[in-house]
């Protein structure tokens, strides 16, 4: 997820323009309405039309093309690329707590497609390095994984995630290379696990879709900003 400063943007079908500041200004609603998404989907009593509602929201954002901006910066921020970093990262934390968090059966078909649609538009790269950087210990799969988030797991690894990456680091006490993800998986679990089947399931599905021509979007390019007529 690279994601080019906000800028005027323009277009040509509408003939609307907006400035930098719109763009800040929605881009920070954006990020606003994904962090209170992630934070709702644990919630033990979430209302499934309420959540689909807040989906639709994030979906309306999406297609119109407003970046995610968060509009905090960490304080050893001291220019404006070290800000515009710092930002990112943000952005980032909210993809991971996303996906490390169990999805409830009820959405987890439309944490899916949301997920996906943000890796299609270029606002998401589910191997983007800097993710493990953070103290994350891990991609975003590895973290799905760890927290047993099944779904969450499944959709990353239909979404091109490399599997080569993970683990991050070895597990020595359970006999696990770096990068050794069939080792990884049967930590703790037993052979048949809902885990394991469901990864090798995802592996299987992501290899016909390839040999199908349809391949996973992975590493996705930057989204185009442009606001579109309402």
């Amino acid at each position: 997820m690279h994601n080019p400063l906000p800028g005027r943007i323009s277009d040509q079908e509408s003939g609307v323009q907006c400035t930098a500041e719109d763009d800040e200004h929605e881009g920070g609603l954006h990020y606003k309405a994904l962090t209170a998404l992630v934070h709702s989907i644990g919630g033990s009593q979430k209302n499934v039309d309420a959540f689909r509602s807040q989906a639709e929201e994030l979906r309306a954002f999406i297609e119109r093309g407003i970046p995610l901006i968060a509009n905090q910066v960490r304080a050893d921020a001291r220019d404006r690329d070290t800000g515009e970093l710092c930002r990112t990262l943000y952005v980032l934390e909210n993809f991971r707590d996303l996906v490390e968090t169990p999805w409830k059966p009820e959405i987890a078909n439309d944490l899916g497609d949301l997920l996906a649609l943000y890796v299609e538009r270029g606002y998401l790269d589910v191997n983007d390095p800097r993710v493990p950087e953070m103290h994350l210990d891990g991609t975003l799969l590895e973290q799905a994984i760890a927290r047993g988030n099944i779904p969450g797991a499944a959709a990353l690894i239909m979404l091109g995630s490399d599997l080569s990456l993970v683990p991050r680091h070895a597990y020595m006490l359970s006999g696990v290379a770096s990068g050794d993800f069939e080792g990884f998986l049967r930590i703790d679990r037993e052979p048949g696990h809902p885990m394991i089947t469901a990864m090798n399931t995802a592996i299987m599905n992501r290899s016909i879709a390839r040999s199908s021509g349809f391949a996973p979007c992975g590493a996705a390019v930057p989204p185009k900003h442009r606001r579109k007529g309402l």
